[in-house]
């Protein structure tokens, strides 16, 4: 078995976004619980990243990753949205919740760039 190493770096994202895209089997355990993916994760995630890129958001100043993410244990209550180093969350969120979403991504920009 190879060694494994870890380290403690520093995060080359100045905002890392996580949309759940999780979509739960027809065939599992838990298939009658509802998932972010039908409801809208990738969607979301999709819109999200192509706005930041369009908006020339993400910089070498203030770096924005936008990734998928599976389950953040919110699916119940909708589409969830982590950011870090930001700590904040945005729950029950759909594709039409975006304009709210870009809100908080510029005021997290605002605060990093000034």
């Amino acid at each position: 078995m190879a060694d494994v190493k870890t380290a403690t770096l520093p995060s080359p994202f100045a905002i890392h976004i996580f949309v759940c895209t999780n979509s739960r089997t027809a065939t599992g355990s838990d298939r009658e619980r509802k998932s972010c993916g039908p409801l809208g994760g990738e969607k979301l995630r999709s819109d999200l990243k192509d706005w930041i890129k369009k908006e020339g958001l993400s910089t070498p100043r203030c770096r924005i990753r936008v990734n998928s993410s599976g389950c953040l244990d919110f699916c119940e209550q909708g589409v969830a949205v982590a950011a870090y180093p930001q700590g904040e969350f945005v729950l029950k969120a759909t594709p039409g919740s975006l304009e709210e979403i870009k809100q908080k991504v510029r005021g997290w920009v605002d605060e990093l760039t000034r």
